[in-house]
């Protein structure tokens, strides 16, 4: 059975309870109903637009070639700061991946 939308107050609600509890993700997912998904094939028809049309055109459309830029883009900097030693172990690696949610942990998918 479909349930019925939920009102504003509801989204509301829930919103504000999952920030709450610091799951931000699922706040996010909820309040832009992205619960579903999945990976999408880059050769896959892209939805509203004209047949023939794959995600991969899309995704180039909106990505121009990439370009050198020129000198005035960049700050004018006199010195660098200190270059900090950062030792990352594999275990320090592993304590992190396992902590990670979503396709970026450990087994590459929820």
């Amino acid at each position: 059975t479909t349930q019925p939308p939920l009102d504003d107050e509801s989204v509301y609600r829930i919103f504000n309870k999952l920030m709450l509890e610091g799951k931000v993700r699922a706040a996010v997912r909820f309040v832009t109903e992205r619960g579903g998904g999945g990976v999408l094939h880059p050769s896959a028809q892209a939805e509203k637009r004209p047949p023939g049309v794959t995600l991969l055109d899309v995704l180039r459309e909106k990505h121009p070639p990439q370009q050198q830029p020129c000198e005035e883009a960049f700050l004018p900097c006199d010195s660098l700061p200190p270059l900090i030693d950062v030792d990352i172990t594999e275990s320090t690696a592993e304590r992190t991946i396992r902590s990670l949610s979503g396709s970026a942990g450990p087994t590459g998918g929820d």
